[in-house]
């Protein structure tokens, strides 16, 4: 009798382990389903640059974007509105570039190894001025007109289409590529990066992705098929130790 107690006892045990298992095994599955999804939301990426022609517009925020280009020469340009007033007035556009020699003082909010380019549109003195890095390497305009300058980057210093220069650093390109991080820009006040193109890795054909239809039919079949195998341990176990009571109670 002593001997079938203990069977029982066993047999509650053992149901008990299996259960915790179970359960265990359950969340686990679910935690990395969960996980999954999330990465997907993670890995999904809009990039703020079009390409156009030979150049590529910048017009957005994006923390890296890689190019291909023989240098590095951004383009900033004016654009009147209504009653000749400039559209990106007091705006600015700010970007980093990946640097051979970072200068500290060219740095700016960028990453340690890069440098970085500032742009924007002021008001000056019955004319309005364009300008890299400051207002004071600037070139002037009529507020009846529109005007377009480049700034090629170079050490120690740019190479600009008009008369005042300043200080940057030699870009690291690096098999013809380079990778900017833009922190500010828009839709309407843009910076264009020319001569570039926006390089995108070469990846192998992936499998069809399954329609959300045979996703939800499968995710559906999946939980169905552990609420079944959930039900018959339990009715499992119960029979057993039934069974092992009855024996011992004999």
């Amino acid at each position: 009798m002593n001997f079938f107690k203990l069977l029982l006892i066993f047999a509650f045990l053992l149901f008990g382990s299996f259960g915790q298992r179970f359960l265990r095994y359950s969340n686990n599955d679910d935690a990395f389903n969960g996980t999954k999804d999330s990465d997907k939301l993670l890995s999904s990426d809009i990039t703020n640059a079009q390409q156009e022609g030979d150049d590529v517009k910048l017009t957005g925020y994006a923390e890296e974007i890689e190019l291909e280009l023989d240098e590095l020469k951004f383009e900033y340009c004016s654009e009147r509105i209504a009653q000749n007033k400039q559209r990106c007035m007091d705006k600015t556009v700010y970007v980093c570039y990946d640097a051979e020699s970072p200068d500290i003082s060219l740095q700016g909010e960028c990453r340690p190894n890069q440098c970085r380019f500032e742009a924007g549109i002021s008001s000056g003195v019955k004319k309005n001025l364009l300008w890299f890095m400051q207002s004071g390497h600037s070139t002037s305009f009529d507020y009846d007109q529109d005007t377009c300058a480049t700034a090629t980057m170079m050490s120690p210093d740019a190479a600009v289409s008009f008369q005042t220069s300043f200080g940057s650093c030699k870009p690291l390109i690096i098999n013809g590529k380079i990778k900017l991080f833009v922190k500010k820009a828009t839709p309407e006040c843009f910076l264009t990066v020319k001569n570039a193109k926006i390089w995108t890795p070469t990846t192998t054909r992936l499998p069809p992705t399954p329609s959300p239809a045979t996703l939800s039919s499968a995710e559906g079949s999946k939980d169905e098929t552990s609420n079944a195998t959930l039900i018959w341990a339990i009715v499992g176990g119960i029979l057993f130790i039934l069974f092992i009571a009855v024996i011992a109670l004999a």
